[in-house]
């Protein structure tokens, strides 16, 4: 039993720290959709604005539908809890999807690319930092590193773009 000892020690000294890094988390999280929140409802317009003109009574149903005339406070709870929930409501963009099965379809593509782009990204910035570290050229290879990680981040982007332009029109 004494070599059980060690690992449930390490684990209730861990337990504050997790604890602490859970806090944050949840902290930051909150922090991140109340900012949302709050800019979104700054900004003039809607969701809506931007379509082409519905009738008056098409218009009301929408807003009644999505909450949209609710007191802003109602609308804070409710997008605070739907967001702990994973519950994001459905698409304005994809019309019979919910955000959560965008996500979902789309998840693994923008993973793969993520995790392509931060190797690229060590790939090319540490032998290059450690090459110029110190030396005059640093600044252009600094330059030159910056702008190819944002050409590239250009070129996915507007191919994805493209992409979507193309699922919604068929």
């Amino acid at each position: 039993m004494k070599f059980l000892a060690a690992p449930a020690r390490f684990l209730l000294e861990s337990l504050p720290g997790l604890a602490r890094g859970l806090f944050w988390i949840v902290f930051i999280a909150w922090a991140v959709a109340t900012a949302t929140f709050v800019l979104m409802k700054a900004i003039p317009g809607g969701p809506l604005s931007n379509e082409r003109k519905v009738p008056e009574s098409v218009q009301k149903a929408i807003e009644e539908r999505y909450h949209l005339n609710d007191p802003t406070l109602v609308q804070y709870k409710n997008y605070i809890l739907d967001a702990a929930r994973l519950d994001f409501g459905l698409s304005f963009i994809d019309p019979g999807w919910t955000v959560g099965e965008i996500i979902r379809q789309r998840f693994p593509r923008s993973a793969l690319l993520g995790a392509v782009a931060l190797l690229f990204s060590i790939g090319m910035a540490f032998p290059l930092g450690m090459g110029a570290h110190g030396l005059w050229w640093g600044m252009a290879v600094g330059l030159t590193v910056t702008g190819s990680l944002l050409a590239v981040r250009f070129v996915v982007l507007t191919a994805r773009m493209a992409e979507n332009d193309k699922s919604l029109a068929t």
